[in-house]
This record gives C-alpha cells, structure tokens and sequence, in this order.
C-alpha cells in the first residue's frame, strides 16, 4: 500500500517485522539453552504484547518483551522491553523519547529498556538514549546474529566519544555490532545483556563459527607466493612494493594520510576495497607495518566473509590473542596477525638467520633457552634485536615468532604457546 508521499507502509512493516522476528529468535535460543539468568521456565518472551499504563489508562503494545518471574512470585520480577526500528533513515530523538516514554509509562523500576536498530542514531538521540539509560545497539549486517557468540566479559576498550561516531555517522559500517548500556559501550550482545542484569552469562556455541582453522603451512604458502614478486628490499618487507603489487592483484587501494578516532589503528571495507592504516600511527614504523600487514590479512583471507562489510582494528585486535569480539571474531583476528608475523619474518629465511645466530654463538641444542640467567638472556636480546634490525620488526614479534617455532623456549612466558594453542582452534 502506498500513499501520495510515496511510502510504502507495507514494505515498512515487513522490514520491521522481520528485524523484530530474527532479535526474538535469537533471545528465544539465549533462554532454550538455558544462557538466560534463571532457566528458561521462569522467562517467557512475547512479540507484540500489550502492557497496561495506569499513567495513560491504556494497553501499550512492545515489539518484544521478556517477562521472568522469580520462584513463588505471582507476577515477573523483571520485564525487558525491545523495541526494534528498520528504518531506511537515522533514528529520530523522538522515537527515543517516544520509547523511553512507554517504558517509564509500564514501570521504572523492574523494567530494562533496550532500543535495536538498522541505521544510524542522530546524535540528538544517541545522546537522549545514554542520558535515559536505555541499551542501544546498532545492527551492520544481515547475518547480524552469526556473531553474538562470547564466552566472558571484558573490556572493549572503546570510549563513548569514540563510541559516538559508530551511531551517528550514517556511512560507518562494521562485520560486527556496536552496543552501549549505562554508559558502557560493547561490541556484542551477551556482554551487553549482562551488563543490563538481563543475563548471567552465555556459553559459547560452535555451530556458529564459520571462520575455518588455517595451519601455518597455509600462512607459508600464502607468503611465498607473495615473495616471488619482488616484495622486499633485502629480507624486509617492503610495504610499498607489495601495495604495489596487491593493487595490480586486488580491486584495493591504500589510504595513510586518515586520521582515525583514539584507539583505531587501521580499517579494511570491501565495498570498494581499501585499506586504512590510521596516519596517527604513521611515526611508529613497526606498529604501521604490522597493522599494514594484519589488514592485509584480513584482504586476502576473510574477504569472502566479510563480504561488502568493514573491519575495524584497535589495539585490541592487533595483539597475539586479540581479546575482543566473539570467538568467530578472535579466531579472524588472531589469523590476521598469525599472517602478518609470518609475512613480516618469512618462515624459510627466519630459520636460516636463526641457524647462522646458532652458529656463530655455538649454540647446538637447536633452541634458546629464556631464563633469569644473564648469559642466556643475552643470547636471546641479541637474537632479537638483529631480527628486529634485519626485518624491520619489533623485537616481540621476533619473540613471538620464535617462541611458536620452538626456538626459543621462554620459562617467564610459559603461557604464551598455550594462548597461541587455544585461540588459534
């Protein structure tokens, strides 16, 4: 049906209808599997419910609403209300005032409001909707829920101020989800719920990892083909030549002069293809040719995922077990620096400068061994730093590189094979 004004009410409700049937079916998995803080008999979920205003002397009807009533209660002890906008425009402050209205309207005090939504927020509703404690979250992809998967809680390490711009610029995307409650700011559902008092905790599910495990023979392979087209300038990378080379291979270009928000180091979109690597970090030559080279990851091996979405790293990203997202997310993220580090410090000539080391330091046992020994600590710096001089790299790359070959074994970082054990499966 579509009037003068040229809107068609019925693809507007169909489109609503269908972001509010794929948000309950995902909160009717959370309470099945019994993730919900009490068991799914005590929780129930209604779409479309209507809930008496004494304030209006009125039924209000929600999208969604999850009613959990304790043990011998008559009535739900907390009632969460979800109000779900598809809309082909940012949200308006009035519909969050309008939401945040209806829900004050039903109860203030066992009630928790959470406001879902396709597009962007105008910054006048981003800032209503913190202000009103209302959780916001804004969905980027149409397999928005493949990713809600998380274990535990932690850090996302991203500010409100920086968080802002996730919501109130129209052309930001993400292959993940931006959430924020009580002033928080999350990059997944479950954590976001936790934080609202909606949920206790969420057991991971492995059905809904569809990033494959890669072995390292795949990183070398990769790598070696890269290396038959004259892509370093002795046995360092050099990054010019291999943008060079990747643009010849790849519909992607490079961007170094942006400034990214606080805590962003780089950014690879698909829909054009490029590359970002954040000017902020430009100084710092090995942190800028890691990011490069993780991006660059994420290009060659998470394209077909990714699809016409964006990836965005920060700190927390680029580390050995990047500590942030789901664990489809960590494992994405832990192969794109799984690649860098072998791109950065090729496997082949790494273990022909290690052997050369071994040599001429008389070392016969095949490995270094990291103690609170003086003389073997010094074998290890010096190892490192010629590593790091060579190939143009952080002495911890190096050490991460050759604590995962076995030719360093480290006694003061006994944790680290294991990390490198349980993210990468």
């Amino acid at each position: 049906m579509e009037t003068p004004n040229g809107i068609n009410y019925r693809n507007t409700v169909e489109k609503g209808d269908a972001l509010e049937n794929a948000a309950a079916e995902l909160l009717r998995k959370l309470l099945s599997s019994g993730d919900f803080f009490v068991p799914e008999k005590f929780s129930k979920l209604y779409q479309k419910k209507k809930y008496y205003s004494e304030i209006r002397k009125a039924d209000i009807i929600f999208d969604i609403a999850i009613e959990t009533t304790m043990p011998g209660a008559n009535t739900y002890s907390l009632l969460t209300l979800i109000e779900c906008k598809n809309y082909n425009k940012s949200i308006e402050v009035e519909k969050i005032e309008a939401f945040e209205s209806k829900v004050r309207s039903i109860g203030e005090h066992n009630t928790k409001a959470l406001f879902i939504s396709n597009r962007s927020l105008q910054s006048a509703a981003y800032q209503t909707a913190i202000s009103k404690k209302i959780g916001i979250i804004r969905l980027f992809s149409e397999n928005q829920y493949e990713w809600i998967n998380y274990r535990k809680r932690r850090d996302f390490s991203v500010d409100l101020v920086s968080a802002e711009h996730m919501f109130v610029d129209e052309n930001y995307k993400s292959s993940n989800f931006v959430g924020i409650f009580n002033k928080k700011v999350f990059d997944n559902i479950p954590d976001l719920l936790i934080e609202g008092g909606m949920m206790d905790y969420y057991v991971h599910s492995e059905k809904f990892i569809s990033i494959p495990y890669v072995k390292d023979e795949k990183f070398d392979f990769i790598v070696n083909r890269l290396d038959n087209h004259d892509i370093r300038d002795g046995a360092a990378l050099d990054t010019k030549k291999l943008c060079d080379f990747l643009e010849t291979v790849y519909p992607v270009t490079f961007e170094f002069t942006k400034v990214m928000p606080p805590g962003f180091l780089g950014k690879i979109s698909f829909d054009p293809q490029v590359i970002i690597v954040s000017s902020t970090i430009r100084e710092d030559e090995h942190k800028f040719r890691f990011t490069l080279a993780h991006e660059i990851g994420h290009l060659i091996l998470h394209g077909k995922f990714l699809g016409g979405l964006e990836k965005i790293d920060t700190e927390n990203t680029i580390l050995l077990a990047p500590n942030t997202g789901t664990k489809q997310d960590r494992r994405m993220e832990f192969q794109a620096n799984k690649f860098a580090s072998h791109l950065l410090l090729p496997t082949g000539t790494l273990v022909q400068f290690v052997a050369r080391y071994f040599r001429q330091n008389n070392i016969n046992k095949g490995y270094l061994y990291l103690d609170n020994q003086s003389v073997n600590q010094k074998l290890v710096n010096g190892l490192l730093y010629n590593l790091a001089d060579a190939f143009n790299i952080s002495p911890t790359v190096a050490k991460i590189r050759l604590v995962d070959l076995n030719l360093i074994r480290d006694s003061s970082n006994i944790g680290l094979r294991g990390i490198i054990r349980n993210v990468r499966k």
